[in-house]
């Protein structure tokens, strides 16, 4: 055999070597063969009506689709319900029902396999189930009877107007304040009835019974404790927070004189949480002096620039705002940092549910948005107010949610559960 054969024969041999050894290679550096990898940041949506709407991010290039499967109450009965073609990231599945708990999880796929799926992500619906008749002035608060069969609202026409839940009607109005109402709470036992004008600095404690104002005092802020026994009245401008007991009379300062915070009772009547400053406290109320008896600094809270706070039922989470965003922080010994949830404008409003997994904020955008307390996950949007929405709150089985807006309507939405 000739040199130059050889020589040809070498070259053929080496490339055909070469060929075997090395991987098939898109024009992007990508191996076209290989399994996609699986999508990011699921979330679900359902909105009222019953349309569930899913997104992600698409974290591969050689997918031919995505693969969405399903499950109902509870996340160990998954089915695939619909594939979307390559390149997308979202998708709309109609028909849902609203009192259901639905569980979601995406993968990609090709011609040549499944990517892993996403993790699992949970969506529970909620609609809108009343809109009381229209008001003269600005709703600004909500709030459930403890028996589930009333409501009562504030209005910027300075008066308080009680609702029949099922129908819808207004039963009669409380007349009595210098000022727009901008917070309305039951007594326990719906004998009486607290209000606040923030403009006015006024408090109103009111005898449903008699239908007339018991006692008036002076501050911004006032709450029921949820066993009846002790109503809290604060002046968050000036400072100052007096507990009375469940009819108004006595009353002792909490804490120092001049304490100064947005505050509410835990569930179990224990303590009353003040947020003031940079710091959460804790006030015994089984001890007769009212001592504060825990205080933590909450690194990056500023009380100043909240238009709104919520502290779980157990006292163990704290949410506020801050333009925008909503922000988490668990309670522990040393506060940590929890989800940062966000509307397209400012927050005016925040409620826990009863059971503290979920968490509800509305505001300037108009729309309501439903939380995963936990894990921030947005899981339902409530829509059909048709201005600043300033005044949420949860019945107290966590089934229904309130909602005031200056549309001058009152709106009832769910079941949640």
């Amino acid at each position: 055999m000739n040199r130059s054969l050889c020589s040809l024969l070498t070259v053929a041999l080496l490339a055909f070597t070469s060929c075997k050894d090395d991987k098939i290679v898109g024009d992007d550096g990508t191996d076209p063969t290989a399994v996609p990898n699986p999508p990011l940041n699921l979330t679900a949506v359902m909105a009222p009506g019953g349309e569930v709407i899913l997104s992600w991010r698409d974290n591969s290039n050689n997918e031919d689709g995505f693969d969405i499967h399903e499950s109902v109450g509870a996340d160990t009965q998954f089915v695939g319900v619909q594939t979307v073609r390559s390149g997308e990231t979202s998708a709309h599945l109609y028909g849902r029902m609203i009192d259901r708990v639905y569980y979601y999880k995406v993968r990609s796929y090709n011609l040549y396999g499944y990517s892993p799926f996403t993790a699992v992500v949970r969506v529970q619906g909620g609609t809108l189930f009343k809109t009381f008749p229209r008001q003269e002035g600005t709703m600004r608060d909500v709030t459930f009877s403890p028996d589930g069969v009333g409501a009562a609202s504030g209005s910027g026409n300075y008066r308080i107007q009680l609702w029949d839940l099922m129908s819808g009607t207004l039963v009669r109005e409380l007349r009595g304040h210098n000022g727009a109402v901008s917070g309305v709470q039951y007594s326990t036992n719906q004998t009486y009835l607290v209000s606040v004008s923030r403009d006015r600095d006024e408090v109103n404690l009111w005898s449903l019974v008699q239908n007339r104002i018991e006692k008036t005092f002076v501050g911004n802020r006032a709450r029921f404790s949820p066993d009846g026994r002790s109503l809290a009245v604060g002046d968050l401008k000036i400072g100052g927070i007096t507990l009375y007991d469940g009819v108004g009379a006595g009353g002792r300062p909490v804490g120092a004189p001049d304490l100064k915070g947005w505050f509410e009772f835990t569930s179990d009547s224990r303590f009353l949480i003040v947020v003031s400053a940079d710091s959460v406290r804790w006030c015994d109320l089984s001890d007769t002096n009212l001592p504060i008896t825990r205080r933590i600094r909450v690194p990056g809270l500023v009380v100043g620039q909240s238009n709104a706070f919520a502290i779980s039922p157990s006292g163990d989470m704290l949410a506020s705002t801050e333009g925008e965003q909503v922000r988490l922080w668990q309670l522990g010994e040393r506060p940590v940092p929890g989800a940062e949830m966000r509307h397209t404008q400012a927050v005016e409003a925040l409620a826990f549910s009863p059971d503290g997994v979920t968490l509800a904020s509305a505001g300037q955008d108009w729309v309501i948005r439903v939380w995963n307390a936990d894990t921030g996950e947005q899981t339902s949007v409530l829509q059909g107010h048709e201005y600043v929405v300033y005044g949420i709150a949860w019945n107290r089985s966590g089934s229904l949610l309130g909602s005031a807006s200056g549309d001058r309507t009152v709106r009832i939405w769910g079941p949640f559960r």
